[in-house]
């Protein structure tokens, strides 16, 4: 099967890492929409966290419809700005 991310390919983590977090990420996110009927669990932020979670195609397009939304959008930037803080403290230490 091929990358579905091929300009990620160094970043990719092993094969065994990936395939633990897909399956812990679907199960989160299939465990989210039968929560959106279920009024005990938390719905949304179980959905988020999946897509969080999974490595694959469809998130990258769920993630793009989610962002029209404006508090998620927020949360995404918040996020991405985090991580790349983060990152470059990583790359720094390392050096």
């Amino acid at each position: 099967m091929p990358n579905p991310y091929p300009d990620r390919e160094r970043d990719l983590p092993p094969l065994p890492t990936r395939t633990l977090r897909n399956l812990v990420g679907g199960a989160v996110l299939i465990g989210g929409l039968a929560s959106l009927f279920l009024p005990i669990l938390q719905a949304l932020m179980m959905v988020v966290v999946g897509l969080l979670l999974i490595d694959l195609p469809i998130k990258t397009r769920a993630h793009r419809r989610l962002r029209r939304i404006g508090w998620y959008d927020r949360l995404a930037r918040t996020g991405e700005s985090w991580t790349a803080r983060w990152r470059g403290d990583r790359r720094r230490d390392s050096a």
